[in-house]
């Protein structure tokens, strides 16, 4: 880092800055680099215990991110009169470079502990190419002046503009405005306000992982398409293609002829940036109010506003889109039969694929069987097979699967699953009042001395996400 200040005359000085700076974390994974990752998932009935086992290695939080920063800052600050200016820049480069570990050596699903046993995966997923550099330049020019109109009275206004050239959004102007009042000109009271609009910086991290698919190679059999209906896969067909063309607990190879079939470029189906998306605002406002009572006890009370504007959010733009008439899915599902026939002989079922499964599907919302309200039951109507299936059945994997297949074609685009975007389109607003207490440093016997100080703050906060990039919530 360089600092330098030039003073012009007594009412100009000039300061410089300049750093460089390098930030280098890295959480590597505990088990290996060779070795895939396995999840096992358990269902304890008799002791309602469900989850997943990880098995051989993890790559859980195996991320490395190494980031350089070249920053130069130029302040002039002038006094004249009753007024007091600033002028500034501040340029920064940034260059982050982010490597994604997870998956990276493969991760096998078995859906129990009996289909581990059996060899018999339900989804097998892994990454290639996933190093990717972000190139971001921010710059930021403002302006401000304090004004001193009485003895009693301050006046503080000033204009910033900032730019970031990862996100397409140039017309980032923040006016700010403040205001200081001794209303008795006693020096005790003082009444304070002040408004602005912020801008927040843009998060290289959550550009970088969804602009990573542009590069990254991603190999997932829940995402591959059956060539006769260009559709996504059942989770029956997506069985039987692990069967017939992987071998657990082998994994892939970037120039694997099945990585050169199937692989996807990330972006192609789960996430991308909405070409709008700009620099998340907030709109500020403080007034306050600071009391000297006595010689040594100051009372001070705040009131903060917040408003946020443009916050990012993701949303699944390829979404199954509810038919007209129906109040949601589950109506939808029950209100008819779904075909299941075998797509040719010897061949599997689009929806449900066991031996048992009829050439119908029928989603109901009551057990067919008390006794065992996961089982999906077979009747024969008019000579045609059909298969029952529970909606109301929370811990079976078959009735959700079968469900999500029936909803397949209601997709914007059927041959894709879910389609995570990054839209600017959340809000949130604040109220905070803050109230305080303090004792100023008094000396007592001996050269001991104290003070305190006490603070309660009253807030409310809505939102309509919990965190960044989250999915949008009903407040």
């Amino acid at each position: 880092a360089y600092l330098d200040n030039y003073v012009f005359s007594a009412k100009a000085v000039a300061q410089t800055r300049f750093q460089y700076s390098r930030l280098t974390p890295a959480v590597a994974a505990t088990g290996g680099t060779t070795s895939p990752v396995v999840l096992i998932g358990i269902n304890d009935p008799l002791k309602l215990v469900t989850g997943t086992l990880v098995a051989g290695t993890s790559t859980s939080g195996a991320t490395d991110r190494r980031e350089t920063r070249l920053q130069f800052q130029e302040i002039f600050a002038y006094v004249g009169g009753n007024h007091s200016m600033k002028f500034g820049v501040d340029i920064q480069r940034i260059k982050s470079t982010f490597i994604d570990l997870s998956d990276a050596t493969g991760t096998w699903d078995f859906d129990s502990a009996g289909d581990f046993l059996a060899n018999v995966p339900s989804r097998f997923r892994q990454n290639f190419l996933t190093t990717s550099t972000q190139h971001n330049t921010y710059a930021g020019i403002f302006a401000q002046d304090e004004w001193r109109m009485r003895s009693n009275f301050m006046l503080s206004y000033g204009l910033r503009w900032e730019n970031e050239s990862i996100v397409r959004d140039g017309d980032n102007f923040g006016p700010r405005l403040a205001f200081a009042y001794d209303p008795f000109k006693s020096g005790k009271t003082v009444i304070r306000g002040g408004a602005g609009i912020f801008y927040n910086r843009a998060l290289l991290r959550t550009i970088d992982d969804f602009t990573l698919g542009a590069q990254r190679l991603f190999f997932d059999t829940d995402t591959l398409v059956d060539p006769p209906t260009g559709k996504v896969m059942t989770n029956a067909q997506r069985r039987a293609f692990i069967a017939m063309n992987l071998r657990f607990p082998q994994t892939l190879s970037l120039d694997s002829p099945l990585v050169k079939q199937f692989g996807v470029l990330n972006s192609g189906f789960s996430r991308r940036l909405d070409p709008k998306l700009r620099i998340p605002e907030s709109y500020q406002a403080n007034v306050g109010i600071e009391r000297q009572i006595g010689s040594h006890l100051v009372f001070e009370a705040n009131y903060t506003w917040n408003r946020g504007l443009h916050l990012w959010r993701e949303f699944n733009a390829n979404a199954a889109q509810l038919p007209k008439g129906f109040k949601n899915f589950t109506e939808y599902l029950a209100s008819r039969d779904f075909a299941n026939f075998l797509s040719r002989p010897g061949g599997v079922r689009p929806l449900l694929n066991s031996s048992t499964a009829g050439d119908l599907v029928r989603f109901v919302l009551a057990p067919s069987d008390a006794a065992n309200p996961n089982s999906v039951v077979r009747i024969v109507e008019f000579g045609v097979p059909i298969s029952l299936i529970n909606l109301n059945s929370f811990t079976s994997t078959t009735s959700v699967n079968t469900a999500l297949a029936a909803l397949n074609s209601l997709r914007l685009d059927p041959s894709k699953g879910e389609v995570e975007q990054l839209i600017p389109v959340g809000n949130s607003v604040y109220h905070g009042l803050t109230l305080e207490l303090r004792h100023r440093f008094r000396s007592i016997k001996n050269g001991a001395g104290f003070s305190f100080r006490a603070v309660y703050t009253l807030s409310f906060l809505k939102d309509d996400g919990i965190v960044n990039t989250s999915d949008a919530l009903v407040p």
